[in-house]
């Protein structure tokens, strides 16, 4: 009785976890493109900017909002399932991004749901954009290794230097370069992963970009 008991509530806090990193993560995907759209509107209602800028801060923040509108969408009605194909998760990801994709043979079934495994891509995609300059390649690939479900994100921008690269998935913590972000994309990524029974792990190198990867439990036909 006791052993079920324990089992009981080690379940219970791993849900509420769960619970509380998904929460924290949809306010982060809501939260980001609004303060991106706010700035460059700011911009703009200052008078500031020369006309064909203002032009052009327009049309970034006619971006924004159509990417927080699918944010949005995808919050409010999530894929249901508890079992992502992670190329159609990829696929989604990178939709409007200039993202390179690169699947491993056959499908990539991980045992997370698919509205949660978008979540930890759109993060990892979002904090690779944002830290480097613009045109950065950036690669996403995933295979199953063994029994687990393998996503990597890769760019191949400025990389960091080792105290950040350890330090990069603690809460709050920012970079010496980091103009913009709140320090939780990655922390919360790796939340919703280890909630899931997962592994994240970043490696990243001045002069040589940042890779993520993420395992979940692979899903067995």
């Amino acid at each position: 009785m006791l052993a079920t008991l324990r089992e009981a509530f080690a379940a219970l806090r791993a849900a509420e976890q769960r619970e509380r990193a998904l929460r924290e993560a949809a306010l982060h995907e809501v939260l980001t493109p609004v303060a991106a759209l706010a700035g460059l509107l700011e911009l703009v209602h200052r008078g500031v900017l020369p006309p064909r800028e203002a032009a052009e801060a327009l049309g970034r923040a006619r971006s924004e909002v159509d990417r927080l509108a699918r944010r949005v969408r995808a919050l409010l009605d999530p894929e249901g399932g508890e079992e992502a194909e992670l190329g159609e998760v990829a696929r989604v990801a990178a939709a409007g991004r200039a993202a390179h994709l690169v699947g491993g043979p056959g499908p990539v079934r991980a045992r997370v749901p698919p509205s949660e495994a978008l979540l930890v891509l759109r993060i990892l995609l979002d904090n690779a954009e944002r830290h480097n300059p613009p045109g950065t390649p950036i690669e996403i690939h995933w295979e199953v290794v063994g029994d687990e479900a393998v996503a990597v994100v890769r760019d191949l921008g400025i990389g960091m230097d080792a105290e950040t690269a350890r330090r990069a998935l603690e809460r709050g913590f920012r970079g010496p370069t980091s103009a913009v972000g709140s320090g939780l994309g990655l922390p919360l990524a790796r939340e919703l992963v280890t909630a899931r029974g997962g592994r994240l792990a970043l490696e990243s190198a001045l002069g040589h970009g940042t890779r993520v990867e993420v395992r979940w439990p692979a899903s067995t036909p």
